[in-house]
């Protein structure tokens, strides 16, 4: 009759719409991804095309290498008798200056000069937003500086090791030799093939800092394959792992923000003394 639909016509209809309704919503959902995605590519496009430092660095690399030279003549001179004369040339800094904006107006660090003697443990204090991380950033080459100059020996390996503590996706042990596996063209997995003497030494460090025995025990298992995730670790514990690979690895030049941040007090001479 008319105004009234079948049962079959019913059906059909319903069926219709709830193929199409099951359409929209996977539409749907696909838009709502890629509109919470776009932003952040677009910021990460934004990103990848500001202007590189690569040349700067590349000219700062290359005056490091002939400053290094004319710096190895010279302590030549004046150490006639040192058996590495190298080792007597210091690391200077000469009106140093940075700002994060393009002009020097709010700059962070302002004509700071400096000459820290090879081999010496040296401290960077001073009140909050004085510039201290700054600093240390342009020392661990994070950052060039806005003006001044400063020099580094080039055959002196730099490390920088950030306050926040990171861990790597793996075994304990993977965690503690990823850096020398790096450094020696390994990947990083493959901590096994590092030489033996480097394996000892790495588990050395990890005693000097007063490892606890299971976690002692997880880093020389070379053949564990329990993920550093489903080891219970405190933060301070995670902080050793931190400071061990750096020490592993045995930079000439090691900067470290906050060395003892998230420590208790009874492990904060272990790191001292180990440093």
């Amino acid at each position: 009759q008319s105004g009234h639909l079948t049962l079959g016509l019913f059906l059909a209809v319903m069926a219709l719409l709830t193929s199409n309704g099951s359409q929209f919503s996977s539409m749907f959902r696909e838009y709502l991804t890629v509109s919470t995605t776009y932003p952040a590519l677009w910021r990460m496009v934004g990103f990848m095309n500001l202007a590189s430092d690569s040349k700067k660095r590349k000219k700062m690399t290359a005056d490091r290498v002939t400053k290094t030279i004319t710096a190895l003549e010279e302590a030549k001179v004046k150490h006639p008798d040192a058996r590495f004369p190298m080792d007597t040339v210091p690391l200077c800094f000469e009106n140093l200056s940075f700002s994060f904006a393009a002009n020097m107006y709010d700059a962070v660090i302002e004509d700071f000069s400096a000459t820290f003697p090879q081999g010496k443990s040296v401290s960077v204090t001073g009140r909050s937003g004085s510039g201290k991380a700054t600093f240390i950033k342009i020392v661990g080459q994070v950052y060039p500086p806005s003006s001044g100059n400063f020099f580094i020996p080039s055959h002196l390996r730099v490390l920088h090791v950030a306050a926040e503590v990171c861990l790597w996706p793996g075994t304990l042990a993977e965690n503690i030799f990823f850096g020398l596996c790096a450094s020696q063209g390994l990947m990083t997995d493959n901590y096994k093939k590092l030489p033996q003497k480097d394996l000892e030494r790495g588990w050395q460090v990890c005693k000097l800092l007063k490892f606890g025995k299971e976690m002692l025990d997880e880093v020389q298992n070379l053949e564990s394959t329990k993920e550093v995730d489903s080891v219970p670790l405190s933060q301070s514990q995670k902080k050793m792992i931190h400071l061990a690979r750096a020490l592993i690895v045995n930079p000439e030049v090691l900067v470290i923000h906050h060395p003892t941040l998230y420590l208790p007090k009874d492990r904060v001479h272990v790191v001292q003394d180990g440093l």
